[in-house]
């Protein structure tokens, strides 16, 4: 047991963690690692993906909070679940922060923790390391660390090398090639429609919580997958679709509303051309949010009215053009003029 714990007459250590299934080889590891050091510790480990619903009082808690507010928005304070932890302490009974620097070594602390090894026992300053944090590890390139950093590689911290490859042979050993490729169970619609970050927002935003209670389900007309691809606002021959995913993204890009001012009104046909050509070129969506809006602006294009349009502004462009040539014809004549003068 660890100085630290021995010292508070702690119980045997317990590890707790939350994952999701396609983590498992991770949470091997850890479970290995953290056996190897404490014999008499326990583990418990939760699968995100085959859990309906938590009793424990700050489980709960926490998932409370998380549904809406699970984001990185720093100006508001929140950074995805980490915010909320810290909380904790003041929140619920029987919290213990550790500040051992042995404890969480990783990436954004070693340059004032000193790592090292003596033996076999790796070491973090003065007391022996008890995990390290490979935060955003790529276990195909070790070398870069972190994707979340760049001011260290493994060439700049040779001493460390022997650590990230003991991590990095136990992870392929425990299946990380072949669960590397396993899909994210909330990664789609029940239909296979990938979802993007913007729709995750977009159900935040409009009290998804009550009005979807099941945001993957994709049947009835009700459903988030049919609210996103309906109209968002009533579509007639002269006007092209819409949607409220493409009109609730316009919202969320300071670029597109300044474009786009009145995507409902005056600015819709020329939104409706950018968004489904921007959706198509970027690869953003899916085509089962593109289409719709697609098929309407091709027959929109098709309508008399259409056409009539076109040819007007057609009409306007050309005589802006002629103007434009007599106004630099004129100046021109001018120009010479007062050059032979």
């Amino acid at each position: 047991m660890p100085p630290t714990l021995a010292a508070n007459n702690m119980p045997s250590p317990t590890l707790c963690t939350i994952i999701a299934k396609n983590f498992l080889p991770y949470a091997r590891c850890l479970t290995d690692s953290f056996l190897t050091h404490h014999p008499d510790g326990r583990v418990f480990l939760l699968l995100i993906d085959e859990i309906e619903g938590c009793s424990a009082h700050f489980l709960r808690w926490w998932q409370q909070h998380l549904l809406k507010y699970c984001v990185i928005d720093l100006s508001r304070n929140l950074f995805v679940d980490q915010r909320w932890i810290d909380l904790v302490p003041g929140l619920f009974s029987g919290v213990v922060i550790l500040r051992d620097a042995g404890y969480n070594a990783a990436h954004w602390n070693i340059s004032y923790r000193r790592l090292h090894r003596i033996g076999d026992q790796w070491h973090a300053n003065d007391v022996p390391l008890v995990f390290f944090h490979f935060s955003s590890l790529q276990p195909e390139n070790i070398s870069v660390i972190s994707t979340h950093q760049n001011r260290y590689t493994l060439s700049d911290l040779p001493a460390l090398r022997p650590l990230f490859e003991q991590y990095h042979d136990a992870l392929f050993s425990n299946g990380y090639a072949t669960a590397c490729h396993w899909r994210y169970t909330y990664s789609r619609f029940d239909n296979g429609v990938p979802v993007a970050d913007d729709m995750r927002y977009i159900w935040r935003d409009h009290d998804g919580e009550s009005r979807w209670h099941q945001p993957f389900n994709t049947q009835g007309d009700d459903s988030f997958f049919n609210w996103l691809n309906a109209p968002a606002y009533h579509v007639t021959q002269t006007q092209p679709l819409i949607t409220h995913l493409a009109l609730e993204m316009c919202r969320r890009r300071p670029d597109w509303r300044d474009a786009f001012p009145a995507p409902l009104n005056f600015s819709r046909q020329a939104f409706a051309r950018h968004f489904v050509r921007e959706m198509i070129r970027q690869s953003i969506l899916d085509p089962a949010f593109v289409t719709p809006m697609r098929e309407s602006l091709e027959s929109f294009l098709q309508t008399p009215f259409a056409m009539l349009r076109r040819r007007f502004y057609d009409l306007i462009r050309s005589v802006l053009r002629l103007k434009t040539f007599k106004v630099f014809k004129t100046l021109k004549v001018s120009s010479d003029k007062s050059h032979r003068d």
